[in-house]
């Protein structure tokens, strides 16, 4: 009795205020919704990668890791087409195998007084430069939203009540892998690694999840694939990680090395 007194004492009830979910956070919470249904595990090895480090920060041009390891996987994957496909429930059980490798990134920006989580579309990497991803991805964090498609297509599709972002997310992910994939990637790539973070289980709705820490001095970093237990057992994504090192450590290797070599315009003398 004497804790409902003090309750009701002073003013009457105290209770926290409601808030209003943010538009930033109803993709999220969908993409939640139909993640925790796919039974996905998390296998993790530890890369060693010598002295990439310091070949990248030798470059006169920035190459991120997220580029570098995006390269890497795609090279990897493009040997594998098992690593394209992905589970799917109707008209009957059955394994989808997209023809081309598609990863879509994370990028957390921020927006209209918001902090969000957009996607970018990065389609066979492994057929492009290192530059050329890294350019893709400088776009992806600095240009303005409006001009991203899928950024804005992705704002707009927030605005919709739950019920129809609901039917529109249970469509794309059972009616068509070819939609399914189209939509969410053969890869979705993750990380919180530029923050000193890792992170342990990203959801995944299906796909191959890539996600990394922070790369110490001497070339170790941990890298994990989220991985759907009904395509795929751990031993096979065990010995894709092994496999994915051995690029880092070759063809990545030899084409930052590559960069290193290739001269560099002459930076303009600016007379004042």
């Amino acid at each position: 009795m004497s804790y409902l007194r003090s309750f009701f004492e002073e003013g009457g009830p105290k209770f926290g205020a409601w808030k209003r979910l943010p538009q930033s956070r109803r993709f999220i919470v969908d993409f939640m919704h139909f993640a925790k249904r796919v039974p996905s595990q998390a296998l993790t090895r530890n890369f060693r990668l010598g002295d990439m480090p310091q070949l990248r920060t030798s470059l006169k041009s920035r190459i991120g890791w997220a580029a570098i390891f995006l390269k890497a996987y795609s090279v990897m994957a493009a040997r594998h087409p098992d690593l394209r496909q992905v589970f799917m429930k109707y008209p009957w059980m059955h394994l989808y195998e997209h023809p081309h490798q598609l990863a879509r990134v994370a990028v957390a920006r921020p927006y209209k007084g918001n902090d969000w989580i957009f996607f970018q579309c990065i389609s066979d990497a492994h057929k492009k430069s290192l530059s050329e991803i890294q350019a893709i991805l400088t776009a992806a964090a600095t240009d303005p939203v409006e001009d991203i498609p899928l950024f804005r297509l992705q704002y707009v599709f927030s605005m919709l009540p739950s019920f129809l972002r609901r039917m529109v997310w249970w469509g794309v992910l059972h009616i068509s892998g070819a939609i399914r994939c189209g939509q969410t990637g053969t890869l979705g790539f993750t990380t919180v690694a530029s923050s000193g973070g890792i992170s342990i289980h990203p959801p995944s709705v299906g796909n191959i999840i890539l996600t990394y820490g922070p790369v110490d001095d001497t070339g170790a970093v941990r890298v994990t694939l989220v991985y759907d237990h009904r395509v795929y057992d751990g031993l096979t994504i065990a010995n894709y990680l092994a496999e994915f090192e051995e690029v880092m450590n070759q063809q990545i290797t030899t084409e930052l090395m590559e960069l290193q070599q290739k001269k560099q315009p002459a930076e303009p003398v600016l007379e004042c």
